[in-house]
């Protein structure tokens, strides 16, 4: 093997792919150079956001999604705001937070 051909098959290294919310955007930033974060935070599993992030990836790329906790969440929040009778049972507005 000559030293060209190892600079080569260094250069054409694969790059890994995250797609989703903050935990996405976590296993990319500690993945290593290689790792490319399509990571939108604070986005839920049903954004369109996260449909033209995997469209932009080169096809036969190695994926990672991580997409719900936020669906978890808001739902979760929801359920809590229900039960105390407030907002309707929506997600509370960030006055009602303390923000």
């Amino acid at each position: 093997m000559k030293i060209t051909d190892i600079i080569t098959e260094a250069g054409s290294a694969p790059s890994y792919y995250a797609v989703g919310d903050s935990h996405a955007e976590g296993i990319a930033n500690y993945g290593g150079k290689q790792w490319v974060s399509k990571a939108i935070r604070g986005t839920p599993s049903t954004d369109k956001r996260h449909y033209q992030a995997i469209d932009s990836i080169p096809p036969g790329s190695t994926v990672v999604i991580c997409a719900g906790c936020n669906d978890a969440a808001s739902a979760a929040l929801r359920k809590q705001m229900k039960e105390q009778g407030k907002n309707g049972g929506t997600v509370p507005t960030p006055e009602e937070v303390g923000q």
